[in-house]
């Protein structure tokens, strides 16, 4: 009889829990992909403040601020995004 699961024959890596800010990062996404801006926006600025160093931020923050017009802005943090 086979079964259908064996740990010992996956291929696969094993998953990794997430850390505080990988899950904000998360979020903040999410409520990016959803047209809530006002609360990506809030979660981006509290990881840009932590020194965190993820251009993923900076790219979320760069969208927001292409959304609301702000073009200096959203350069600005587009650059630091793929520097």
């Amino acid at each position: 009889l086979e079964t259908a699961w064996e740990p010992e024959r996956l291929d696969q890596p094993r998953l990794r829990p997430m850390d505080a800010s990988e899950a904000d990062l998360r979020k903040a996404d999410l409520f990016l992909a959803t047209n809530h801006p006002k609360e990506a926006e809030t979660i981006y600025q509290k990881l840009a403040r932590g020194d965190f160093g993820i251009p993923a931020v900076e790219s979320g923050l760069g969208e927001l601020a292409l959304a609301a017009g702000r073009f200096d802005q959203a350069r600005l943090h587009l650059e630091r995004a793929i520097a």
